[in-house]
């Protein structure tokens, strides 16, 4: 009994020291599974974090699946659930509602820019041979680093819009809240409004107030101060009305009313004519040229000028047409040009 006893004894320490081997062998001990693995929100609750599972052949590989698991999760809830999802596109001045994203890349950016984190306890399942992790954002943690971002976008913005709602002079008024547009027409700045919203919502309210309740009145102020930024043209030299046609083309495009009373009108659209008429010895030639002023309420708002190649014909009428057709053409470019660089420069600033 007692060699019995030895020998069944010494089986017993055999058989468990073969299992460590082996457990050694492996690289992991067996343990049981973290309480995250049954109950992730138990220990990553809702209201303090953003967390999804990772899995994969290596630790790495699992961190890796979870980080990517983060970035569609925000990917997703940006696509179906926009705060304020209309953004803007502008034509020739023209704003109008458009639905359109490309967010992808921007989470992404986001996300790599903000801690995220993984499990300190990551769990291998031996019987699957994976192991299984956490990637999780601690959401205050997070927003302190992602609140610079917020002031990017809308600092600028907010800056635009309030010199604008300021502005005396109507048309100027019009330009400033036009500039404004630009910066959240963009896909970045709706993407990035959402991208905080989901990362803190309390949070993100209150940094992106100022800013959701401009962006919402925008549409409505520039159509108003267009509407009231009125302009007379002035353009005593013409040939059938050519110049006077393209100034009104691009005012229309741009969304201000063209006032056939001077005294109605709150600016003055001058235009000066210098045909630069040659003879020739058997012909007419024009070198035509122009330079427009916009004057507001405040004084002159900005000027423009255009000028063309050399215009001629044998007969002096068709000269004349063929230089000022040239010249209304070059005049709408150089007028929609002068728009621009105005919008840009209070863009600048």
């Amino acid at each position: 009994m007692k060699k019995v006893f030895v020998v069944g004894a010494l089986a017993v320490i055999v058989i468990a020291a073969s299992g460590v081997i082996s457990a050694c062998a492996s690289g992991h001990a067996a343990a049981p599974p973290p309480e995250w693995v049954s109950d992730m929100r138990a220990v990553y609750p809702d209201h303090e974090y953003i967390a999804q599972q990772g899995i994969g052949k290596t630790r790495k590989d699992a961190e890796l699946n979870g980080l990517s698991a983060i970035s569609q999760y925000f990917e997703t809830q940006i696509s179906t659930e926009i705060i304020g999802h209309d953004s803007w596109a502008t034509e020739n001045g023209v704003t109008t509602a458009v639905e359109q994203f490309s967010q992808d890349i921007t989470v992404q950016s986001q996300t790599s820019l903000i801690a995220v984190r993984y499990a300190d306890d990551p769990w291998y399942n031996g019987a699957a041979k994976e192991w299984h992790t956490v990637a999780y954002i601690n959401c205050n943690e997070a927003w302190t680093l992602y609140e610079p971002q917020v002031k990017k976008v809308s600092a600028p913005f907010l800056a635009l819009y309030n010199a604008a709602d300021a502005e005396i002079d109507p048309f100027t008024r019009a330009l400033r809240f036009s500039a404004a547009a630009p910066y959240v027409l963009n896909e970045g700045y709706s993407v990035m409004r959402n991208f905080g919203q989901i990362l803190n919502p309390s949070k993100a309210q209150a940094a992106f107030a100022a800013s959701d309740a401009a962006r919402a009145l925008l549409p409505e102020k520039i159509t108003t101060a267009r509407q009231q930024a009125t302009v007379y043209i002035d353009c005593e030299k013409d040939y059938s009305g050519l110049l006077y046609n393209a100034a009104v083309s691009v005012l229309s495009e741009e969304g201000f009313p063209v006032e056939s009373d001077p005294d109605a009108a709150s600016c003055v659209c001058a235009i000066t004519v210098d045909e630069g008429e040659q003879a020739g010895e058997n012909s007419v030639f024009f070198y035509p040229a122009l330079n427009g002023t916009i004057t507001g309420e405040t004084g002159a708002v900005f000027s423009f000028s255009a000028k063309t190649a050399r215009q001629g014909a044998l007969d002096p009428d068709l000269a004349k047409r063929r230089a000022y057709t040239a010249l209304a053409a070059a005049l709408k470019e150089s007028f929609v040009e002068g728009l621009n660089k105005k919008r840009s420069s209070f863009e600048q600033k």
